[in-house]
This record gives structure tokens, C-alpha cells and sequence, in this order.
């Protein structure tokens, strides 16, 4: 993903059953962690020094590039 805009949004992902998925965020546009980025559902073993969990923006966790 890229160029994505947010305007008046409490949360940018809805993650439904089954909870899987990952986005690849090419420019930070959908995390703000900067370039090369991904979004994921929250799950205890995400819990990674590069990643951050954002439960209300995301419903879920960020992980920077080194990820």
C-alpha cells in the first residue's frame, strides 16, 4: 500500500475472523513508522522489539523495515 489519507478515523484496519492477514506498507502512509512497514493482527508471539502494538489505530501490531 501507499498514499493512503486518513481523515476522522478512531481505527485504520478492521481485522474479522480469521485474524490473518498482513499489509506491506511501502511508503508509512498506513503505519507512520516510515517506509517499508507492516501491519498485522495482535497475537502475544508479534510482541518483537521491532514491533509496536497499536490496538486502538490499528486493531493490531506494526513492525518497522527490520522486521
Amino acid at each position: 500500500m501507499s498514499g493512503l489519507e486518513f481523515t476522522n478515523v478512531v481505527r485504520r484496519i478492521h481485522w474479522d475472523t480469521p485474524f490473518k492477514g498482513i499489509y506491506y506498507d511501502e511508503d508509512g502512509s498506513l503505519t507512520d513508522r516510515g517506509p517499508k512497514t507492516w501491519a498485522t493482527p495482535y497475537y502475544k508471539h508479534m510482541e518483537q522489539p521491532e514491533c509496536k502494538t497499536e490496538l486502538i489505530k490499528m486493531g493490531g501490531v506494526t513492525c518497522d523495515s527490520t522486521a
